[in-house]
């Protein structure tokens, strides 16, 4: 008897712990923003690319210091640039959903 007990609640167990998995795979997969609707909803103007001005409009959830404001700025410009790819200054939804070329590694002065 207490066998069937320890098996039966090994199940529950089991059961409670896959259910807690599988909530937290369910909200990792919420919190990835699918990039076409990123995309569309940064195009203000629907014309299937991003300039600039449209690029760096982000939401913030907290308030930033100028200094924030302005390293945030760098960082963008410089995704913008690894992302628009053909350098026409601007970003098509294809080039916005591949990922951005890694930066160049600077050679060491001493070779």
């Amino acid at each position: 008897m207490s066998q069937l007990r320890l098996a039966l609640l090994s199940l529950v167990f089991v059961g409670i712990a896959t259910s807690l998995y599988a909530a937290e795979e369910k909200k990792a997969d919420a919190k990835k923003a699918d990039p076409e609707k990123v995309f569309k909803r940064l195009d203000k103007n629907a014309d299937g690319s991003l300039t600039w001005e449209e690029f760096k409009v982000r939401p913030s959830k907290t308030e930033k210091t100028a200094e924030e404001t302005k390293k945030q700025e760098t960082r963008l410009k410089t995704l913008f640039a690894r992302m628009d790819q053909d350098k026409d200054k601007k970003v098509t939804l294809e080039e916005y959903k591949k990922p951005a070329p890694a930066k160049k590694k600077k050679k060491a002065a001493a070779e």
